[in-house]
């Protein structure tokens, strides 16, 4: 990811990976979406749910930041650490029912693009504009929570379908 990004092209790519995700979930049916078998025994859904905890986390480092606070966060931001986060996000969410998860991550979606939307050029680009980002951009936590991280979980779920498909 280029320091030259603008808006225009955080969208792009965030709409670009969104579609991707959407257009591989159309192509896998209930079944297959609760079935345990991405890395660490996740599944499609447990994956959705995933998105959703960090979309919305996000959404409240986002406002949280426009109300002039700042997010209250650790510094210590860690593989291990996120390892064990996510694995308690994993835990919160992995007996949810199927239809609850799409429903949530529909919603939770459009509730990123009304924060995401929010922020001005000033907000999204100037290093300097929110204290607690130390120099760096918002522009990264949108993009990790969003257009990357849909990116990630796309590739792991065409490996998925692809070796499905080798089956």
């Amino acid at each position: 990811m280029s320091d030259q990004m603008t808006k225009s092209k955080l969208y792009d790519e965030i709409y670009r990976e969104r579609d991707t995700l959407e257009a591989m979930l159309a192509n896998i049916d209930e079944a297959q979406m609760i079935e345990p078998t991405l890395e660490g025994g996740w599944s499609v859904k447990d994956v959705l749910a995933h998105i959703v905890d960090w979309e919305q986390r996000m959404i409240e480092w986002i406002h949280a930041s426009l109300d002039g606070d700042g997010p209250d966060l650790s510094s210590d931001w860690s593989d291990e650490v996120l390892n064990q986060l996510n694995q308690e996000i994993y835990e919160a969410n992995k007996d949810r029912e199927l239809q609850d998860v799409l429903e949530q991550f529909e919603s939770s979606y459009r509730q990123s693009w009304e924060a995401v939307k929010r922020l001005t050029d000033e907000d999204l680009f100037d290093p300097q504009r929110f204290t607690w980002r130390e120099g760096r951009p918002i522009w990264y936590i949108v993009e990790a929570n969003m257009s990357g991280h849909y990116k990630e979980h796309n590739e792991a779920i065409i490996q998925w379908m692809e070796s499905k498909h080798r089956e």
